[in-house]
């Protein structure tokens, strides 16, 4: 069944809502799943985005985290440099459930069950050029890491799985960010 990411950003929207508001968020205005608030004189700012190349029947789609801290309100307003994935605040254990999760979904793929990926060598190693494969490796937090979905049980996962470390994320990237940003005036 095909999740539209508006579908998505509604669901998310719904269950990290009354979190984000107890927790003194607010939604960026005209964004689709985005929440932001005065954090030591800039904003702290965070997004869900859906993969650009949107959904798959055989693959389904993916969305990824970013936080921001940038004297813009707005969500990827800021630099590069004031922003950070999910994966980058993530520590092994959390990167371990995140595979595991990423690979139970993929493996449950109507594509990945009838083998439709398509492979090429470079210099011995192989790539997925087309379709999704597990990841045998352990995900480093350098990673880009995108969460995978196919169903909406899938989106629910992800959005518990955000707000049961969503404290510890919000400080490490804050910690990480540091006085990177410029405050903006008055």
């Amino acid at each position: 069944m095909k999740i539209p990411a508006k579908e998505v950003h509604r669901r998310l929207r719904e269950l990290l809502g009354p979190a984000m508001k107890d927790g003194g968020f607010q939604r960026v205005p005209g964004a689709s799943a985005a929440w932001r608030r005065r954090e030591g004189g800039n904003w702290l700012v965070f997004w869900f985005q859906c993969d650009k190349w949107g959904w798959d029947d055989q693959w389904g789609s993916r969305l990824t985290v970013e936080f921001q801290h940038a004297s813009s309100s707005e969500a990827g307003a800021g630099s590069p440099l004031d922003r950070m994935r999910l994966p980058s605040l993530l520590d092994t254990a959390d990167l371990d459930i995140m595979r595991a999760r990423n690979n139970l979904i993929i493996e449950s793929m109507p594509g990945f069950r009838g083998r439709l990926q398509t492979y090429v060598d470079v210099d011995g190693e192989r790539i997925v050029l087309l379709g999704k494969d597990i990841a045998s490796m352990p995900y480093e937090p350098r990673f880009d890491v995108w969460l995978e979905y196919l169903r909406v049980e899938d989106i629910d996962f992800w959005a518990f799985f955000l707000l049961q470390r969503f404290d510890a994320l919000i400080a490490a990237f804050l910690e990480r960010a540091g006085d990177r940003a410029p405050v903006a005036p008055g």
